[in-house]
C-alpha cells in the first residue's frame, strides 16, 4: 500500500511529505519525501490560531485545508505512483486530555473532495475517549520497525521517549524541544537556530536553567503528554527576553534538554522499565541536526552510562512520516494502531476517521 504522508510538527518548520509504501510483513520503504516550509502568512498565523473565535477557526481550517489540497495536488503531478490513500496529521491547535479532545487543523473531507484521494486525519480521539493520552504516537513504530535498541527519543517541537522492556511497555512526552530553540531564532527575525548559530554565541544562565528545571511537569508521572499551549504558558513568557539574550536562551534550553533526557532515560533503567542490559538509545527527528544540543545530548547520556545513536538523515527527518503512513494502513487494514500500554488507556485503539472521495 502506497500511502502520502504528511506531517506538521509543533516546530513550525514546515510540512513534512512523502510517499511511504508499507506492505504486509509487515515492512517500510521511503519512496521519495520532502520538507515544504511554511509561507509566512501560516507560520506567522499557527502559533496563535488557538486565541481566535470558533467562526474564524473554521475559516481558517478550511483555508488550511486548501492549502495542504494544493501541496498534494502539485506533489502528485511530479509523481508516477499511484496513491492508495492520504494520512495527515495537521498543526496542533490545542491537546486537552483532561477535557477529552485533541485538535489538528485540517479538515479531511475537503482534502478528500479537492484531491480525490481517500484520506485519514484525527489519530488522537478514540485514544482519549478511552482515558488514553492520545500520545505518543511513535510508540508502534518503535516496536514494529525500530527494535533493538534500549529506547527511542525523538527530538521535535516536544521531545518524548518510547521503549519496553519484559512486560513494560512506556511511552510519554519528556518536555520541551525545538520549541524552545526556534522561539530564541524568532526573537531575532529567523524561523530556526540554523547551524545553532545561537547556541554557539550563548551562555549558559543558571538562573534560566533552575527556573526551567522547577516546571510541573516533569514531576508528573507516565503517562503524560505535554500541551502546546502548557509549554507556551512555562516556557515562553511575554517577557522573557527581557531578561535573557535570545542567545543564552538556546545555550541554556540545549544543556537544560539534555539534562531532562538523560535523567529520564536513566531513571526508566534503574526502574527496570527500560532495559538496563542495552545502552544505545536511537535519537530521531529535526533536533539531532543541532550541533549544540546534540553534543549537549551526547555529553549528559555519556555521563548515565547511555549511548546516543543518530541514524541516518532520511530516517531523522522523515521518521514521522513512516508513523503516519502505518497508522494509516493498520486502520484500512481495521487493527489496533494506538497502543494502550503506551497511553494509559483502556484498550487499544483503531485510530483515524476516513474520508471517502
Amino acid at each position: 500500500m502506497v500511502i502520502l504522508a504528511i506531517m506538521s510538527g509543533s516546530s513550525l518548520d514546515g510540512v513534512d511529505l512523502g510517499l511511504i509504501e508499507i506492505s504486509n510483513s509487515p515492512s517500510y520503504e521511503i519512496i521519495t519525501a520532502q520538507i515544504i516550509p511554511y509561507p509566512i502568512f501560516w507560520s506567522n498565523l499557527l502559533p496563535k490560531i488557538g486565541e481566535k473565535s470558533a467562526k474564524e477557526f473554521f475559516e481558517l481550517e478550511a483555508l488550511y485545508s486548501e492549502f495542504i489540497s494544493e501541496l498534494i495536488l502539485e506533489f502528485r503531478a511530479s509523481q508516477r505512483i499511484e496513491i492508495d490513500c492520504i494520512s495527515l496529521h495537521g498543526h496542533t491547535v490545542t491537546h486537552q486530555v483532561d477535557k477529552g479532545y485533541s485538535v489538528q487543523l485540517g479538515n479531511g473531507g475537503i482534502i478528500a473532495s479537492k484531491t480525490g484521494i481517500t484520506t485519514l486525519t484525527d489519530f488522537r480521539t478514540g485514544d482519549i475517549a478511552k482515558g488514553g493520552q492520545g500520545a505518543p504516537l511513535m510508540a508502534i513504530v518503535d516496536r514494529d520497525f525500530f527494535s533493538g535498541y534500549c529506547a527511542s527519543v525523538n527530538l521535535g517541537g516536544i521531545c518524548n521517549v518510547a521503549g519496553s522492556y519484559r512486560n513494560n511497555a512506556i511511552a510519554f512526552d519528556i518536555g520541551p524541544c525545538n520549541q524552545l530553540l526556534n522561539t530564541a531564532a524568532r526573537e531575532l527575525g529567523f524561523e530556526m537556530d540554523l547551524n545553532a548559530n545561537l547556541a554557539k554565541a550563548g551562555h549558559l544562565n543558571k538562573q534560566l536553567l533552575q527556573y526551567f528545571e522547577e516546571d510541573p511537569f516533569l514531576d508528573v508521572e507516565w503517562p503524560k503528554s505535554l500541551d502546546n499551549d502548557q509549554l507556551k504558558d512555562y516556557y515562553i513568557m511575554g517577557d522573557i527576553f527581557d531578561q535573557y539574550t535570545p542567545q543564552d536562551y538556546a545555550k541554556t534550553s540545549c544543556v537544560y534538554i539534555a539534562g531532562i533526557i538523560s535523567e529520564q532515560l536513566s531513571r526508566l533503567r534503574k526502574q527496570f522499565l527500560l532495559s538496563p542490559d542495552k545502552d544505545e538509545v536511537l535519537f530521531t527527528g529535526g533536533g539531532c541536526h543541532h550541533e549544540v544540543l546534540w553534543n549537549s545530548i551526547v555529553e549528559a547520556c555519556q555521563e548515565k552510562g547511555i549511548v546516543a545513536v543518530k541514524p541516518s538523515a532520511e530516517i531523522i527527518d522523515y521518521k514521522e512520516l513512516i508513523l503516519m503512513a502505518y497508522l494509516a494502513y493498520l486502520r484500512i487494514n481495521n487493527k489496533p494502531n494506538i497502543l494502550s500500554e503506551y497511553t494509559g488507556a483502556s484498550s487499544h485503539t483503531i485510530g483515524g476517521a476516513i474520508y471517502g472521495a
